[in-house]
């Protein structure tokens, strides 16, 4: 499944696993009271290949990566990282052939805390559009 070839390869990088470790959740909230920086992801869209005949087996989900830090220049750090490390790539990921990975866009934004919470997070979603079969 490409979520968890995504998962794999995005680990391996030394430069983004020293950032957040193993605090990478795929389709899933991160668990409660877990450390920053940490990163969610989810499939927003689903993409398929056609040709003038049908479907052509490609596959082009659009994934949205959450990163979520207690410090501004720690959220850019983890996207400099992620970005570094998926834009542009072409290579089979954990047996997924991957024709190609785009970075479509992010932005900096911030999530208030919670009454009672001091703890503001600043939360820059990042769009990866990947190619694969």
């Amino acid at each position: 499944m490409i979520q968890d070839a995504l998962r794999t390869y995005l680990l391996a990088d030394t430069t983004l696993s020293s950032r957040v470790g193993g605090r990478l959740y795929p389709n899933e909230r991160a668990p409660q009271g877990s450390v920053y920086p940490q990163i969610t992801y989810h499939r927003v869209a689903r993409g398929h290949g056609h040709h003038l005949t049908g479907a052509n087996g490609l596959k082009s989900p659009l994934f949205q990566f959450d990163i979520f830090t207690e410090r501004y220049t720690e959220a850019q750090d983890v996207v400099n990282a992620l970005v570094a490390r998926i834009d542009g790539k072409r290579e089979t990921m954990t047996g997924v052939e991957v024709l190609g990975c785009f970075v479509q866009d992010d932005f900096d934004t911030v999530e208030q805390p919670d009454i009672g919470d001091e703890t503001t997070l600043h939360w820059v979603p990042v769009t990866v559009l990947v190619w694969h079969r």
